[in-house]
């Protein structure tokens, strides 16, 4: 997200703060999907809305009901396709392109069990992946969803607080040094995103030389 849009969006949230369980709700449950789920930046708005929260601009019920709805409905949609469909999910583009998408989920599901689930859901690529690779694994239903409601009853109140903590404790700052502060905590994020690029990038090397 560029600057102005990022800033439009901040504004459009707390213009329509009203309808904020139902759009959390949408974005949440889309990123959740098998493929679309990579090109809804859900994370963003669930930090954005955590500072509104913080900024007495958007009630936080709704906002946390509509965020661990989607996220739990979402994944359980791609549970059911992966375990309808199984491998003719591979005849699917991009999987039928790029077939590593999915085994490296599946390896990565073989290696952790259920508790992959609630790994995936704090990582981008893998959180709309590993519900479907669940369901072609045929991981029993009950089973993911406990692991699947566990999950999301982490992972979309830490988002949440994020943008809760963050707003919350800059205000109580000097005017004057909030925005340095706000760039330290802007680089050091920055700083760990590369670090977790790098460890998946040397992990994947691994596993393409084992």
């Amino acid at each position: 997200m560029g600057q102005g849009f990022f800033q439009e969006f901040v504004l459009w949230m707390r213009e329509y703060h009203r309808f904020a369980g139902v759009i959390l709700f949408s974005l949440v449950f889309l990123e959740s999907l098998l493929v679309v789920g990579w090109f809804v930046p859900a994370v963003a708005a669930l930090v954005v809305a955590g500072g509104l929260i913080a900024a007495g601009a958007m009630a936080p019920l709704p906002a946390l009901f509509g965020a661990v709805s989607g996220a739990f409905l979402g994944a359980c949609l791609s549970y059911w396709v992966g375990r309808h469909f199984r491998t003719r999910i591979l005849r699917l583009w991009p999987f039928s392109r790029r077939p590593g998408l999915i085994s490296r989920g599946r390896l990565f599901f073989r290696r952790h069990g259920g508790k992959s689930l609630l790994i995936a859901r704090f990582s981008k690529p893998l959180r709309p992946v590993l519900p479907a690779v669940a369901g072609m694994s045929r991981m029993p239903p009950r089973r993911f969803l406990a692991a699947n409601l566990l999950s999301v009853c982490l992972w979309a109140p830490a988002c949440l607080l994020a943008g809760f903590v963050t707003v919350g404790w800059v205000t109580l700052l000097p005017e004057s040094a909030r925005m340095p502060v706000a760039l330290g905590v802007a680089f050091l994020v920055l700083c760990l995103l590369v670090y977790i690029w790098r460890q998946r990038r040397f992990d994947s090397l691994e596993v393409r030389v084992s």
